[in-house]
């Protein structure tokens, strides 16, 4: 019997992690709100979250040859969490104007 494709959002490096009880606490009440499993959810917040990464990745591979200083690393790392954060809190309003469109349409 052939085995089935791997959908190609599957296909990649994989990463083991053991997380502090605390954290996987919390994962597990995100994952279940969210009615995923909690890997899924690490899966797509990272995901969501490659721009910031590669800025991260950037600003440390430039610390690290000596092309620009720590603050300035630091600096530009922040700028990019906040507009992230920016991002996430328009989406939320949205989904939040959707969730109660639909609630008033019941």
């Amino acid at each position: 019997m052939a085995k089935a494709p791997t959908p190609r959002d599957r296909v990649g490096g994989r990463v083991n992690l053991t997380l502090p009880p605390e954290v996987d606490l919390v994962l597990g009440r995100l994952a279940e709100a969210a009615g995923t499993g909690k890997a899924s959810f690490v899966r797509e917040w990272l995901v969501s979250m490659t721009p910031q990464l590669v800025q991260m990745a950037e600003a440390l591979e430039a610390a690290k040859a000596g092309q620009m200083d720590s603050l300035s690393m630091m600096s530009k790392t922040l700028r990019g969490a906040v507009q992230g954060g920016q991002q996430a809190q328009l989406e939320l309003t949205k989904l939040r104007a959707v969730v109660r469109k639909r609630k008033l349409l019941k």
